[in-house]
């Protein structure tokens, strides 16, 4: 009887194409699966994942399972996977779950971070993990941080959904849609004056659509540079006509998959 093996991975998209496997480039799930492969004595292993996470996305708690035939001991799991992986994919923990766990379908709930850097140039460090509102244009990011509460809720998304979407009910609940902000210094630690203003977007939902954190936040960024109002976001969201969304969609660089929740039932370890 094959075993559920549930991981939980983090990695910067930087490099890939996306975690799903695909044609055109490297993928975060290809590389996993040939991993697990090599660990599980070259057996073929197809994984499923939480969510789907495109080009350039990051994350920081994506879930994981695969079914496998040997019942390796999870910290064996761990450190061998870390061992197989490049450096920006690494496996943050290790677990066996019941055989009906999915981590697609089971979550209770996703939480994404999406970071602005709001300064004259990017950081290094900073680098295809932000995305960069240039100083010299004006950046109200407290009237961001009061558009934001908008989205708490129980709302109708269409109006941020991308084409192309499957999903054809796209009403979700929103519990946490916040700004944060804090000042950026050249390194990490440096005392001279702060260089810029890093500003995460934090958003938890029941589910979420297509770029809807992108263009959410692409309509946020056109509220603090003045190009929208505060009302005509609320009209865009009960309008939900994605026509009547005209900022474009933000980049993939600033975005993290952060978190996704299951019910405690689900987390069980098996051994």
């Amino acid at each position: 009887m094959p075993h559920n093996l549930f991981l939980v991975l983090t990695y910067l998209g930087a490099a890939y194409v996306g975690s799903q496997v695909q044609k055109n480039g490297i993928t975060i799930q290809e590389l996993l699966d040939k991993a697990l492969g090599r660990l599980f004595g070259g057996e073929k292993i197809k994984t499923v994942f939480a969510g789907r996470t495109d080009s350039g996305v990051h994350a920081w708690g994506q879930g994981v399972t695969a079914r496998v035939a040997k019942l390796i001991p999870p910290a064996k799991v761990l450190a061998a996977l870390n061992s197989l992986l490049p450096r920006d994919i690494r496996v943050r923990s290790a677990r066996y779950a019941g055989t009906g766990f999915q981590p697609r379908y089971d979550a209770r709930s996703r939480e994404y971070l999406y970071n602005i850097y709001y300064g004259a140039e990017p950081l290094l460090y900073l680098l295809d993990r932000v995305w960069h509102i240039d100083a010299r244009q004006r950046l109200d990011w407290r009237l961001m941080r009061r558009a934001a509460r908008l989205f708490k809720g129980t709302h109708d998304f269409s109006a941020f959904c991308a084409a192309g979407s499957a999903a054809r009910d796209k009403t979700r609940r929103v519990k946490v849609s916040e700004i944060t902000a804090r000042r950026v210094y050249r390194w990490p630690g440096a005392r001279q004056k702060a260089d810029g203003m890093l500003l995460t977007y934090r958003i938890k939902a029941d589910g979420f659509l297509y770029h809807m954190v992108r263009n959410i936040v692409a309509a946020l960024a056109a509220v603090g540079l003045g190009k929208m109002t505060v009302a005509e976001l609320r009209d865009v969201l009960r309008g939900r006509s994605r026509s009547a969304l005209k900022a474009p969609t933000a980049p993939a660089a600033g975005l993290v998959l952060y978190d996704v929740l299951y019910w405690a039932r689900e987390s069980k370890e098996k051994c």
